[in-house]
Order: structure tokens, then sequence, then C-alpha cells
């Protein structure tokens, strides 16, 4: 990944791939408006914003393996701790430059912790898999309904479809079948699927 020594940032948390993505997140959060700092603080010359942000962004960017970009940042902070204004625009144009690529770096591991929506044919094919076997009175609908929960669960919105899911849990864990089909169909107009499921009533 450009700008990032891999080895190095999984080194940082023990090769636990899952905080280092959580870590990749929270800098990508904290410093995603950093480039436009920069070049507006030295349109203004506002050399101590400069430099409290270069401070910041050396500790973080090591943090996360961007080595370079930690280098970048040092370099920019000394030239402000040593009162050396001529050099401002190359340093902070070599800076923003090292953080658009490392925040463009770690958006694409950041992105990989968060849940993703099922795939709604995927969706429709298991929700009509559950209702026929509710239907026809199957034990399989226990297995159907568990792959249901696994596909919701990696949906950035699972918590929107607790209440119908909750129905048809608990009717699937008291074997009433035929009284899970209508939280079912509640689920399935929330997932906006197109399928015909009858209300029980």
């Amino acid at each position: 990944m450009p700008g990032i020594d891999w080895r190095l940032a999984l080194d940082n948390v023990d090769g636990q791939r899952l905080r280092l993505e959580k870590r990749a997140g929270s800098f990508v959060r904290e410093y995603a408006s950093a480039p436009r700092i920069l070049r507006e603080a030295l349109a203004a010359g506002d050399q101590p914003r400069l430099q409290a942000l270069a401070h910041n962004l050396k500790s973080s960017a090591a943090y996360v393996g961007a080595f370079e970009l930690a280098g970048a940042a040092g370099r920019l902070e000394q030239d402000l701790r040593g009162g050396q204004p001529d050099r401002l625009g190359v340093q902070v144009a070599a800076l923003v430059a090292a953080a658009e690529t490392v925040l463009a770096g770690l958006a694409q591991v950041a992105a990989a912790s968060l849940p993703t929506p099922a795939d709604p044919a995927t969706l429709a094919a298991v929700v009509a898999r559950l209702e026929g076997y509710l239907r026809s009175d199957d034990a399989r609908a226990e297995d159907a309904l568990a792959q249901l929960e696994s596909l919701l669960a990696a949906s950035m919105d699972a918590n929107l479809y607790d209440a119908p899911l909750d129905g048809v849990r608990r009717a699937v864990a008291e074997i009433e079948y035929a009284a899970a089909l209508a939280p079912l169909a509640t689920l399935a107009t929330q997932l906006d699927l197109s399928l015909s499921l009858e209300d029980s009533q």
C-alpha cells in the first residue's frame, strides 16, 4: 500500500488485522480534512496551525505505519521550529501529497471493517426458502433462519430489522411456524424484496 509499511503497521498491533482496520478508520476520520487545512494555513500564513497539525500528524502517522507521512510532518515541524519560512511551500506541498496518499490507502483498509449490505438476490432467495419451510412445517426453517440472520448481521442497518426478525425467531423457537409468516412478510417488505409472501392471518 503506497505510503504505508503494512508489516510494521501490523507489528504495532501484534498482528491483529481488525485492530489495524479500526485504527485506520480513526486516522481517516481525524485527518480527512488535513490536506485542506494545511493548504489554508499555508495561504493564511498561519504557522502555529501548521506546526500543531504537523506535530499531531507526525505521531499519528507513525502509529498506523505511515512513516513517509510521519517523516514529511516531522520535517515541516522542524522547519517551523527552526524559523525557516522560505521552505514552507515545498514542505507543505510534500506533506499534503503524502497525507492524500495515506488517507486514500487507509480508507480502503478501514472500509474492510465496515459491514456491507447483503446482496438483495441472496436475501430474497433465503427469505423465500424460509417461507417455504414455514408453510410446510419443515424443521429446516431453523437453518434458513440462521442463514438469514447471518446475512442481516452484515447489514449497515441491521437494527432496523430487529422487530420483525424477533417475531420470526420467537415463532420458530416455539415451533409455531405459521405464526412466523406474518413477521416474515413484514421483514420482506422492510428489505424491499419483491416477494409475494401471504399473510398467515
